[in-house]
């Protein structure tokens, strides 16, 4: 997670300006929302699909800013610790929990391997960072070790919707390293391969619901921010970066439901 580290610790403050403050993609019912009324749409989607209850312990897992960890606590009195690679991250989310006076806890680590505590959370969240995870085996034995029984994994994220080989990526490899450039080092997997991971780490597959065509009008909306934003990106980072986010909305969109997409999972530890 070291390249994701680093990459989240220059551009943290600044992808306020292009992701909105929510950090992440939206749920369009006809593409004319707004984008923070969006990403609280999918934020409401996990939310249904995790069924969370007071005093629950969850873990967040790529926490961003925070701003969603601190909603969850709010609105459901889970008991809350979200981890990231990023430093910035970390002290961008105390920041926040402190200032919304929201009891919280948030630690630099890796989802891959947290050395927490054996069967110690209810839920694991997981908002669109599986997919900076290279080695998504490790997150999904991660997540089965940290469960306890009956504690479910909830995850939304980029996906590929059929899988990325080597020719295909050599044939696009130009946009790829513009999508790298913009967003991290990164590898989508198709359904199949998670259902794999989750199969193999000893969890069951409880959903997988595609969100493909919903998220599809976040392109437009980041692309609108960041023509809006232009100077303030071009300060706090510099031409190059606000160039390689321009260019790289164009190519998710025309990626987008053809080799790739999004989807809504969850994924449940088996009770003995």
């Amino acid at each position: 997670m070291a390249n994701s580290a680093a990459h989240y610790d220059t551009v943290a403050h600044a992808w306020r300006w292009l992701l909105g403050a929510d950090l992440h993609y939206g749920l369009f019912s006809d593409g004319s929302e707004d984008l923070a009324t969006a990403t609280d749409a999918l934020t409401n989607q996990m939310l249904e699909a995790a069924m969370l209850s007071a005093g629950e312990r969850v873990l967040d897992v790529g926490c961003g800013n925070g701003r969603t960890a601190v909603r969850l606590v709010r609105e459901t009195g889970c008991e809350m610790l979200g981890i990231s690679p990023s430093q910035t991250c970390i002290e961008l989310a105390w920041r926040h929990a402190l200032e919304s006076g929201v009891q919280a806890e948030f630690i630099q680590a890796d989802g891959q391997s947290t050395g927490f505590e054996a069967n110690s959370f209810d839920c694991i969240w997981v908002m669109e960072s599986s997919h900076l995870m290279l080695n998504k085996q490790a997150l999904m034995a991660e997540c089965e070790r940290l469960l306890r029984a009956g504690g479910q994994v909830v995850l939304c994220d980029i996906v590929a919707l059929r899988p990325l080989d080597m020719s295909l990526l050599l044939q696009h490899r130009d946009a790829f390293l513009t999508l790298q450039s913009a967003f991290g080092r990164a590898r989508m997997e198709t359904r199949e391969a998670y259902m794999t991971y989750v199969d193999n780490a000893g969890l069951t597959m409880h959903s997988w619901r595609d969100l493909t065509r919903q998220t599809q009008p976040t392109f437009t909306s980041w692309l609108a921010n960041a023509n809006s934003h232009r100077e303030a990106i071009v300060a706090e980072l510099d031409d190059a970066a606000w160039q390689s986010f321009h260019d790289a909305c164009g190519i998710l969109a025309s990626f987008w439901d053809d080799m790739l997409g999004y989807a809504l999972m969850v994924a449940k530890k088996p009770v003995p």
